[in-house]
């Protein structure tokens, strides 16, 4: 909260709900605030505002944003399971699906929801690879000794 009553800073309140990467997902709420439905105008409050001498804020919000701010952060690693408004680039769909009866097609969704479980397996699968071969990689770069990766291998079984 800023010193203003009722205001807050959209980075700060981000932190404060403990998410990884809070400035880029920041970044990528304030564009959903600004750009889809009426968000702009429910929860934005405009002006800059100077936070005892640190730099100006420029995206605050009202103190009704923090349910929307939270469910965005939840939703954001699962936006593909919902698509892209074909009418209106200010709809945004999760807001339009969510808010009706649960009447849209199912079956498209599960296959959404497996195709997006499959892709975060393999992204975890391949990370857990990364971060096992990482010790591996960080003593080659520090070994000084020039490689040349068409002729050595760099992992020696």
């Amino acid at each position: 909260m800023t010193k203003r009553t009722g205001v807050m800073v959209l980075i700060d309140l981000v932190r404060e709900l403990g998410y990884k990467n809070p400035e880029k997902l920041a970044n990528w709420i304030r564009d959903i605030i600004k750009n889809k439905e009426d968000f702009d105008k429910r929860f934005h409050v405009a002006g800059p505002e100077r936070d005892f001498g640190r730099r100006e804020e420029k995206f605050l919000l009202d103190v009704d944003a923090v349910v929307l701010v939270e469910n965005l952060c939840f939703l954001k690693p699962y936006m593909s399971c919902f698509g892209k408004s074909m009418e209106d680039s200010r709809e945004f769909q999760p807001y339009r699906i969510l808010a009706k009866d649960k009447d849209f097609n199912k079956a498209e969704l599960e296959k959404k929801y497996k195709r997006l479980r499959a892709e975060l397996q393999t992204m975890k699968e391949e990370s857990e690879d990364a971060l096992r071969k990482l010790e591996t990689f960080h003593a080659i770069l520090v070994s000084g000794k020039p490689v040349d990766i068409t002729k050595e291998k760099l992992v020696k079984k």
